[in-house]
């Protein structure tokens, strides 16, 4: 199960059906769960609608950055996983209220990085191991390798497996 935390009906009720989805996940008496991934999109300052007073009309239209790496990764994630995307440019989540997960994928641009260290940080002081990928860690490899566990870099899709 793939869950998005990004769409228009989430930006305005994400607090509320967030806390419904992870009732109805942990009451289901049938439904087990073995692992929790979280694929964050970090904030993003040149593309985010949620802390900007430029959110209506042309700019909330047509600068957010869709983070497709994140939706074929989920894809390609083996059943056995539960499978959260976040995209911070869209909701700003309450990591707090969120369960705890297994892991979680982080994907940046460099104008991301900052925000992208933040939520590593965040997890890693949990003991969460974080994998972050995308053109900041494939480039700026050093830096990234100091702030989470591991680093994709180039395309992910093929070793995506490995890396779970």
């Amino acid at each position: 199960m793939v869950i998005i935390l990004a769409a228009g009906v989430l930006e305005r009720y994400h607090d509320n059906l967030l806390i419904k989805t992870w009732a109805r996940l942990f009451s289901d008496k049938n439904w087990i769960l073995t692992m929790l991934l979280y694929l964050i999109n970090p904030s993003n300052s040149l593309a985010a609608v949620t802390k900007t007073k430029m959110n209506t009309g042309r700019w909330k239209r047509f600068r957010i950055w869709k983070p497709l790496s994140l939706v074929v990764l989920a894809g390609l994630t083996p059943e056995e996983w539960e499978t959260v995307i976040v995209d911070e440019n869209v909701i700003s989540p309450d990591y707090d209220a969120m369960p705890r997960p297994d892991l979680v994928g982080i994907t940046a641009f460099t104008a991301q990085a900052n925000r992208a260290y933040e939520v590593a940080n965040y997890y890693r002081n949990k003991s969460v191991p974080v994998v972050m990928g995308g053109i900041h860690a494939t480039m700026c490899l050093e830096e990234a390798l100091q702030r989470v566990d591991s680093v994709v870099t180039g395309e992910a899709e093929s070793i995506w497996p490995q890396v779970l």
